[in-house]
């Protein structure tokens, strides 16, 4: 049983690699290609807007209305202005990407509805086979328990694995999938 679930995750994002090879794929280009995927689909993209960015934690957002925000880890504060791009701030985008896929996985783009991609029980093994550490899961699980509900604790935590473990170009491929039609 494990394994079909194993095989099931797998058909479902498409590959799952050791985090090494996975990181390598991961190119500057390949996250371009996915911001201009996103933008393909009619979301309104915003870097570093003044107000969605005012908090200096946020690092992004993505509103079932059709926008995707990216605030960027080293913006400064009231600046619009893009600046290179942070390790932190490409996997915000996959982070960000994902979420844009579960609102089509509910039924499509902007609907104000969105839903895991993943079943509960394939959640669970996606979540354990994940690079996250069973301690680095239960840190992360207590962080969103503080504010969010328990659904949408799961489409944080489908989100931040897939932008881990899944290298954009996939996420760009699955976005396609799920949205282009």
């Amino acid at each position: 049983m494990f394994k079909k679930l194993i095989a099931t995750i797998a058909t479902t994002i498409c590959c799952l690699a050791d985090p090494l090879p996975v990181m390598a794929q991961n190119t500057y280009d390949d996250h371009k290609e996915l911001w201009s995927a996103i933008q393909d689909l009619g979301i309104v993209t915003l870097i570093n807007h003044k107000i969605q960015c005012r908090n200096p934690n946020k690092a992004g957002t993505y509103y079932t209305n059709g926008m995707l925000v990216i605030c960027q880890e080293n913006r400064e504060s009231n600046n619009s202005i893009q600046i290179d791009w942070t390790a932190e701030d490409l996997d915000t985008l996959r982070h960000e990407a994902h979420h844009l896929i579960q609102d089509c996985a509910s039924g499509k783009i902007a609907d104000d509805k969105i839903t895991t991609v993943f079943t509960e029980d394939e959640l669970v093994g996606f979540l354990e086979d994940s690079s996250y550490s069973d301690d680095q899961l239960l840190a992360l699980y207590k962080t969103l328990k503080e504010q969010l509900s328990p659904e949408e604790i799961l489409l944080e935590l489908e989100a931040y694995a897939v932008a881990k473990d899944i290298p954009a170009r996939e996420i760009k491929n699955k976005l396609i999938e799920f949205c282009a039609n």
